[in-house]
């Protein structure tokens, strides 16, 4: 709930008056893919090898994430 206002406003700023509608739509879709397959990828990692395998995981892909925004931040400036 705290980050959805800076997640909008991240879009809305990017997009032109003539394509935003496109922009809100690509946000709305995968936002909502995301909610969707989430839980349910969770469920299978949880069921198949266990708590401990989806933690890891979870952090894993934190630290790809975070340094992939780290690479695209350091070659466009």
């Amino acid at each position: 709930m705290m980050s959805m206002p800076f997640m909008n406003s991240f879009w809305t700023t990017r997009s032109a008056d003539h394509n935003r509608g496109q922009y809100a739509a690509l946000y709305t879709i995968a936002w909502s893919v995301a909610q969707t397959t989430g839980p349910l990828i969770g469920g299978i990692v949880v069921d198949k090898v266990g708590w401990q395998a989806l933690w890891w995981g979870s952090a894993g892909l934190c630290l790809v994430t975070s340094f992939g925004f780290w690479w695209f931040k350091r070659i466009s400036l």
